[in-house]
């Protein structure tokens, strides 16, 4: 195979959303969630137009239902709500470790 059609092929199970909705489902504890929608959503916050904000909620929906609805939630200007500058750190399960 070229090395152009490896670019071509489709990856991990034929989709850009199964290994992130895994991910998040099954790597990340409960606090790195909340760490991670903070995190996409202080970055939705600076100033994303309205088609951006609705593609990006429809990505993490694709990933992780629930992730999705609760970027969902973002709110539409920087002054309402703004989630904190510095969200604490949250572990992460190393793969392959017992939960």
């Amino acid at each position: 195979m070229a090395t152009q059609d490896i670019a071509r092929t489709l990856h991990y199970a034929g989709d850009d959303f199964t290994q992130a909705g895994n991910m998040v489902r099954k790597v990340l504890y409960d606090d790195t969630r909340k760490v991670l929608v903070s995190n996409v959503t202080r970055h939705l916050l600076n100033g994303v137009s309205r088609p951006v904000l609705d593609r990006a909620v429809q990505y993490w929906r694709n990933s992780n239902r629930s992730t999705g609805d609760k970027v969902a939630q973002v709110p539409t200007s920087p002054d309402a709500n703004t989630p904190p500058n510095n969200p604490p750190q949250a572990p992460c399960r190393r793969m392959g470790a017992e939960g």
